[in-house]
């Protein structure tokens, strides 16, 4: 080797070892404890998070043995306490400067993540969430509740046809009940329902019985996702990936806009006669003309992402725990079949029944429909964190996972207890030092999810239809489905399949 090289070669490796000891010992989060490998570099947490992908779990040991804030990297702090919620995510108050969104985190070209109402700055933030909140109104909900019973009636008739089939009965509870994969079924059911709202085009899925490309494409997009954040964070692989996403083989495959560009210019076409997103957000707004081929893409990309994938992780997380709690199980599905007629299976019903409800939350704090942790940075000046001051620009966050199985936050956090979250549960003992407003599984601040409403109506329809047509049982090879290695996630969650036997209730 010359001795130019060999300059070169020494000179790169004493300047990362001067980077290594200002991170370690000269750096403003040095006194903030966390692993001495995380505070050199972003290598070992993208390691967990997108090679290993089982980040999610492993925030919560990196709490269990550094306390409530953990330096996660070399700018980065963990939190895991409902005061870290409302410091990083709440509501600007005086006094209190509101934490941006982390440009890295949300630099992902071709997804939803990017040029978006999600990754906007806050006063266009503020003008799409106005032009947006007529989707999801009480006059929207209303309106769509018709769409979203023909779906839930579908996955019956569905679901009906295979138990009556397999059980060699009519379908009336005659028969043995045959045994479907109920993760596919319902990601079937909320695709078809959140196509048809957000682009006037169910895809399918039901019918044919087989997940449709595009819902196969954004499950296995997550890795890629999170590899290309962490291109953003290296000053040559931001480069590498700005040149390679600028090709179109990429671009396109990236993006999946040609899928979604054809569905919403066909939904353009078809007018406001039906109550779908789209409708209820043009017939709201004067400005139809701002509504672009772009813009119109992106919302459609984006309330398709938004609704599916996460409502059928939630679906799939409450079916599980059901069937495996057999306290919860049984009261329920007393609640449920106390409807007398299918036809009252209504939103204004189903809104009633408390445990329903309290169902679908616990099953979102056992698993949260995002494991990632959804990043903000230091304001201008820096900013006041659960007592602790961050530099500006350091990224915070708080992630929901490790955050709802903590001791401090939540007793016996591993058991799947829907009681907790009944108002009767301020006078039981076990519930008493729950920290509920740790959980936010809708976002929290001005930036929390419009859809909630929509989100808790339809998969209260779903449930409701699925335990009053039918006797569900575990498959005995699935009762560890909730603890397989397999169950891991990036972005969105990759579940396994999970065999449930079906035995349609006699009328």
């Amino acid at each position: 080797m010359s001795s130019t090289w060999l300059l070169v070669v020494c000179a790169f490796v004493a300047y990362r070892l001067s980077i290594i000891l200002y991170n370690l010992f000269a750096h403003p989060l040095s006194k903030v404890p966390g692993p001495r490998h995380y505070a050199v570099s972003w290598l070992p947490k993208f390691y967990r998070q997108v090679y290993r992908a089982d980040y999610w779990k492993h925030a919560k040991t990196l709490h269990e043995r550094y306390g409530p804030v953990v330096r996660v990297g070399p700018d980065e702090l963990s939190f895991c306490s409902s005061r870290a919620l409302d410091d990083i995510y709440g509501v600007k108050t005086r006094g209190r400067a509101e934490f941006p969104k982390d440009a890295v985190f949300y630099d992902v070209r071709g997804t939803p993540l990017n040029d978006s109402m999600i990754s906007a700055d806050q006063p266009t933030h503020r003008m799409l969430r106005k032009q947006v909140a007529p989707a999801f109104s009480e006059k929207a909900m209303k309106a769509q509740e018709p769409i979203i019973r023909r779906y839930a009636d579908m996955l019956v008739a569905e679901l009906r046809d295979r138990a009556a089939a397999a059980g060699h009965g009519d379908g009336d509870g005659d028969g043995d009940g045959g045994v479907v994969d109920i993760v596919d079924w319902v990601t079937f059911a909320t695709a078809d329902v959140m196509a048809d709202l957000s682009t006037g085009e169910s895809l399918y899925c039901m019918e044919r019985g087989e997940m449709d490309p595009f819902v196969d494409m954004i499950l296995h997009v997550s890795p890629f996702i999170g590899l290309l954040q962490l291109f953003n964070r290296l000053p040559l692989t931001r480069l590498l990936y700005r040149l390679a996403s600028s090709q179109k083989g990429l671009k396109t495959w990236l993006e999946t806009v040609d899928i979604v560009a054809q569905k919403a210019e066909k939904r353009e076409r078809m007018g406001n006669d039906r109550p779908d997103f789209m409708a209820m957000i043009w017939a709201e707004n004067d400005d139809r003309e701002s509504w672009t081929r772009d813009k119109i893409i992106n919302f459609a990309q984006l309330l398709f992402f938004a609704g599916s994938e996460t409502s059928a992780t939630t679906l799939s997380v409450v079916v599980f725990h059901l069937l495996t709690n057999p306290h919860a199980y049984k009261r329920l599905v007393e609640e449920i079949r106390s409807v007398r007629h299918d036809d009252d299976i209504t939103f204004a019903r189903l809104a009633t029944m408390e445990y329903l409800t309290a169902c679908i939350d616990e099953g979102m704090r056992m698993r949260p429909v995002v494991a990632a942790v959804i990043p903000r940075v230091g304001p201008p000046g820096g900013g006041m964190v659960d007592g602790l001051f961050v530099p500006e620009g350091t990224t915070v966050g708080v992630p929901q996972w490790a955050t709802h199985h903590m001791d401090a936050n939540f007793a016996e956090h591993n058991s799947y207890l829907p009681e907790r979250w009944l108002k009767s549960s301020a006078d039981d003992p076990r519930f008493a030092a729950d920290d509920k407003a740790s959980f936010q599984p809708f976002a929290k601040g001005p930036r929390n999810c419009l859809g909630k409403g929509f989100a808790y109506g339809m998969m209260r329809m779903f449930l409701a239809k699925l335990f009053w047509h039918f006797d569900l049982d575990l498959e005995p090879e699935d009762r560890d489905w909730d603890a397989r290695p397999d169950f891991s996630s990036v972005v969105f969650w990759a579940k396994p399949k999970m065999h449930v036997r079906l035995t349609p209730v006699k009328s």
